[in-house]
């Protein structure tokens, strides 16, 4: 390369040694923002993706704490406090039942999806209580623990102050403590979300950890910390050397390192023949200056002879 070529050279390293810092730190910025987010969504689900994985805690009294995720069977239903209906229409779209669970009572709120099978296992309950019928179906359900509606409770109230005594006697509830109930289990409902909608989020989610991870390994990697751009010189063609210099990689034809190949060797090859030359002339000096002097002496001798005479 001449001197032109090194000054684009170091005038390219300059520009780059300034941006890559602000590539960097955006990069990196990137990055938080995308974990960022991603936890968000999650905590915003309350982490629904797993809970729909891995299901639920058991149905128990205990269990009946806000936001958390309980996966049942449900094999006994002993009434139905309240129904949901679609606006402007006598469509019932939801019921909240009273499920038994080991001597306590709890309100459990129906989709639609689940209101046929709630009405089965209502008559299989009927003829268990009154025929001491098997309880042989049920069907699993999950959801998130919520605050129960005041209309609800309102109406769970009035009905256990008038059934108690029954519910003690069938051996539902073992003491008479259960008049009052706050909290309900939401079915298909996961944090503050249904699962429609959890899947949705958690999948977006997902879409923003990969990102993180991708910009995180290309930090790692020194992407954003060095050059990765090609400085050509001479022709592209199939034909090429590559050599990197810190972080540049120069492109030299094999050409030209060909041609610069042949100049060398035919500068020595020069510098042969010149040695050469420069020999022959030294020897040819020597011999003219012996003739030169033994002519010389000749002239001397003869000289003095003419004296002598």
């Amino acid at each position: 390369m001449d001197g032109t070529d090194t000054r684009k050279g170091e005038a390219f390293d300059s520009e780059e040694t300034q941006s890559v810092p602000k590539r960097k730190k955006a990069a990196v910025a990137r990055c938080a923002v995308a974990g960022a987010l991603t936890l968000a969504l999650l905590l915003l689900t309350n982490f629904g993706v797993f809970h729909l994985l891995l299901g639920g805690r058991e149905l128990t009294g205990a269990n009946m704490t806000p936001n958390r995720y309980l996966t049942f069977n449900v094999d006994t239903i002993i009434h139905y406090l309240a129904e949901d209906y679609q606006p402007g229409s006598d469509t019932v779209t939801g019921r909240y039942a009273i499920v038994p669970a080991n001597g306590e009572l709890i309100i459990v709120h129906l989709p639609e999806r689940y209101l046929k099978d709630g009405d089965i296992i209502v008559t299989q309950t009927y003829n268990q209580v009154v025929n001491s019928g098997d309880a042989d179906k049920y069907f699993t359900v999950s959801g998130t623990v919520k605050a129960a509606p005041a209309e609800v409770a309102e109406k769970y109230a009035t009905w256990f102050n008038s059934n108690a005594v029954n519910m003690y006697q069938y051996g539902f509830i073992k003491s008479f403590d259960e008049k009052s109930i706050a909290y309900m289990v939401d079915v298909d409902s996961t944090g503050l979300f249904g699962d429609t909608a959890c899947i949705a989020i958690s999948c977006a989610a997902a879409l923003l950890l990969v990102y993180a991870i991708f910009e995180f390994v290309r930090i790692l990697m020194g992407r954003y910390g060095g050059r990765n751009d090609f400085v050509v010189i001479g022709d592209m063609d199939d034909s090429r050397d590559w050599v990197t210099c810190g972080d540049a990689v120069t492109i030299e034809t094999a050409e030209e390192t060909e041609e610069t190949e042949e100049t060398e060797r035919t500068g020595e090859i020069d510098e042969v023949e010149v040695t050469d030359e420069t020999d022959e002339f030294d020897e040819t000096d020597e011999f003219e200056e012996a003739d030169g002097a033994d002519e010389t002496e000749e002239d001397e001798q003869e000289l003095e002879d003419d004296h002598d005479a």
